[in-house]
């Protein structure tokens, strides 16, 4: 969840990174990026939850937030992260 305005080139990179898409395809893992004033329903926990932004979460398929906090700064150390909790 992040403020789209201040969205920074590292955050860009992260979001946008071929690398990790390819990854989370052939994972079957889902993606969602959103803007805190446009956070949808079934994100509003999560937005709730932030305490600053941007914030991510990794959450299991079961629900369970693995991880919370800033996402890296770039896409090699985002890969690192999801594999650190277990993706």
């Amino acid at each position: 969840i992040e403020e789209t305005e201040q969205r920074t080139s590292q955050l860009a990179a992260v979001i946008t990174s071929k690398m990790l898409r390819d990854y989370y395809a052939a994972q079957k893992h889902e993606w969602r990026a959103w803007d805190k004033d446009s956070t949808p329903e079934d994100g509003q926990p999560y937005l709730k939850a932030s305490k600053s932004f941007p914030t991510l979460f990794i959450v299991s398929p079961a629900g369970k937030v693995l991880f919370q906090g800033p996402p890296p700064a770039d896409p090699a150390a985002m890969l690192a992260l999801i594999k650190a909790n277990g993706g």
